[in-house]
């Protein structure tokens, strides 16, 4: 994600609900790269983020996203949120695919 000024807190760092949807689109990217049938109609079940520090809106922002396990109706992922060298955040999801 590339930042900008509108994404900023009053403390002129990454807003945490601009990361937290940041983090809601990119763990559905990685879980449609695994595959898997009804990856994309899949909903979040659950989202928990630790934020470990303020991000800036002059560099951009990345997020590593692992599968950790997959059931037939439920993808298990985690991962971090990364600006530069530095872990801004880490988070834990679950999201349901939605089968036919």
């Amino acid at each position: 994600m590339t930042p900008h000024s509108g994404m900023l807190n009053f403390l002129d760092r990454l807003h945490g609900g601009a990361l937290m949807g940041f983090i809601d689109s990119a763990m559905f990217a990685g879980a449609r790269l695994f595959g898997g049938e009804g990856v994309q109609d899949a909903i979040t079940v659950d989202l928990s983020v630790q934020m470990a520090a303020g991000g800036s809106a002059d560099r951009p922002v990345d997020a590593i996203v692992e599968l950790t396990r997959e059931t037939g109706r439920l993808m298990f992922l985690r991962g971090s949120v990364e600006q530069g060298d530095e872990t801004i955040a880490g988070f834990i999801a679950t999201i349901r695919k939605v089968t036919s």
